[in-house]
């Protein structure tokens, strides 16, 4: 299976899996649910790929220059040569840290900073691969069906969505003043640096409006659940 149909598919069974959970359990579905599941799939797969790439750290270099040229002798971009690479199902190399790092190794091609660990970009993702694992689980699990109280669970939302919007911003800002983009076909800057980047900012602003009414209002309401849900704090 190729990468991308393997990424897509953990990203979709994710997703689904929290929208059919919440439809068993509170018989609804939501649209603010939906696609913040989605979005937290994704940073819960961008987690483990920035764990591999801190234990591949020393092996950025070598990595990126092989798939220069592997995309090369392709004809393809580097993304595409490593989002087309098959995914073995053998466990030992399904999990390999080895595996999954390249996919920083071909965006070094794009932006070397993930060939120094000592770059800003480098270890923004190092951090976020240790920082968000828990609380993307923490909001994945109770958007879906909530455990804690909505104040707890806003309160944590409200840190990490504004982390994504100010790191998020803040990379493309410096990815621009640094003019790396004079570096690269304006196609490649429109998908790799506007697009991805705009959505993850735009989905952090959606989380942020969900988690700003989680703590105003104190119950799951922003999310299609009833304000006397039984989560929701007595005489609040």
């Amino acid at each position: 299976m190729p990468v991308w149909i393997f990424s897509s598919s953990f990203i979709i069974v994710v997703t689904a899996t929290a929208v059919g959970i919440r439809y068993s359990v509170e018989g609804s579905v939501n649209l603010f649910h939906i696609l913040l599941s989605g979005f937290l799939a994704i940073n819960l797969m961008v987690c483990f790929l920035e764990l591999c790439l801190y234990r591949q750290r020393d092996m950025m270099d070598a990595r990126k220059n092989y798939w220069k040229n592997r995309a090369k002798q392709e004809g393809v971009s580097p993304a595409r040569a490593f989002m087309t690479t098959r995914v073995s199902w053998a466990p030992y190399k399904i999990l390999a840290p080895s595996f999954w790092a390249d996919i920083y190794a071909t965006y070094a091609n794009y932006d070397p900073a993930y060939t120094d660990d000592s770059s800003c970009g480098f270890n923004v993702d190092i951090a976020n691969g240790f920082w968000t694992l828990l609380p993307t689980l923490i909001m994945l699990v109770n958007f879906t069906s909530p455990m804690l109280p909505a104040l707890v669970v806003g309160l944590i939302g409200l840190v990490i969505f504004y982390q994504w919007i100010y790191v998020t911003g803040m990379y493309v800002g410096s990815f621009f003043v640094s003019k790396r983009h004079h570096l690269l076909p304006w196609a490649e800057v429109f998908i790799y640096i506007w697009v991805i980047n705009v959505i993850w900012i735009l989905l952090s602003v959606q989380g942020f409006y969900v988690s700003l009414y989680l703590v105003l209002d104190q119950h799951y309401g922003i999310l299609g659940f009833p304000a006397t849900h039984p989560i929701a704090i007595p005489g609040l």
